[in-house]
């Protein structure tokens, strides 16, 4: 009997003027079932978390629904027909009908499926667009060290050449220097070599 007085979450989301995935996602958060409608106590609930005040339905006076109706005095009474015990609209009726049992329920699961769905879909995008975020943070660092890298495999290249170079002067140096030592070796027989 209790889903008699309970909400469907479309219809509550559409009387407070409220974004439907909004209020699934927050419904979720707070444990809210939403499968089988609202209680009276989880819309209040949800009103509360909007800042919304509750829709009011308006009772409608006893007046309006059943007019007090004089007969006046010009009234012929006549004795009640004999009507049948059972009626059928079956006569009325022109051909079979195809029908879904419990539309609403039906209605109610796909609702909150396409939710999940687009509460996904939103999820991975956000996850898509963090990882292009990183992506592109890591690039232009790279990229920043990539020319950093390369200026200095400029200068290491050009100071390891003249390193090179001095090395091999200095070499060539030492090298004739150890020459004019040469010229002063004694010879087996314990005489010098004559310099040239």
């Amino acid at each position: 009997m209790e889903s008699v007085n309970r909400l469907s979450l479309h219809a509550f989301c559409r009387d407070n003027n409220l974004a439907k995935s909004t209020v699934y996602e927050r419904c979720k958060q707070l444990e809210i079932n939403t499968s089988d409608g609202l209680s009276s106590d989880d819309c209040d609930h949800l009103c509360r978390e909007f800042n919304v005040k509750p829709v009011q339905k308006q009772a409608i006076p006893e007046s309006a629904t059943r007019p007090h109706i004089e007969s006046g005095n010009h009234q012929i009474v006549l004795s009640a027909p004999s009507l049948p015990a059972t009626l059928t609209l079956e006569n009325l009726r022109s051909g079979s009908v195809t029908s879904i049992a419990d539309p609403l329920n039906v209605a109610a699961s796909f609702l909150q499926n396409a939710d999940a769905l687009i509460a996904a879909m939103n999820g991975d995008l956000q996850r898509r667009q963090q990882e292009l975020q990183q992506t592109a943070t890591a690039k232009d660092a790279i990229a920043q060290k990539a020319q950093e890298l390369k200026l200095e495999s400029r200068l290491y290249q050009q100071n390891a050449n003249a390193i090179d170079q001095a090395q091999t002067q200095a070499t060539t140096q030492l090298t004739t220097a150890l020459e004019a030592l040469q010229a002063f070796t004694k010879k087996p027989d314990g005489e010098l070599e004559p310099s040239s």
